[in-house]
């Protein structure tokens, strides 16, 4: 999304914060699947080689 687009979305909105628990469920549900998983293979040495690399 270009920036000057956000900027006048976030103008339109009075640049307040979106509140917690607004969101979609489904959508919250795939993130924090999305965000154990990352977790998980963080924690692996492998690829935390192959992340500094």
């Amino acid at each position: 999304m270009p920036v000057t687009l956000v900027v006048r979305n976030d103008h339109q909105n009075d640049f307040k914060q979106n509140e917690h628990g607004t969101g979609d469920p489904i959508k919250e549900k795939s993130a924090n699947i999305f965000y154990a998983k990352w977790k998980e293979a963080e924690a692996v040495e492998k690829y935390a080689d192959m992340k500094v690399a």
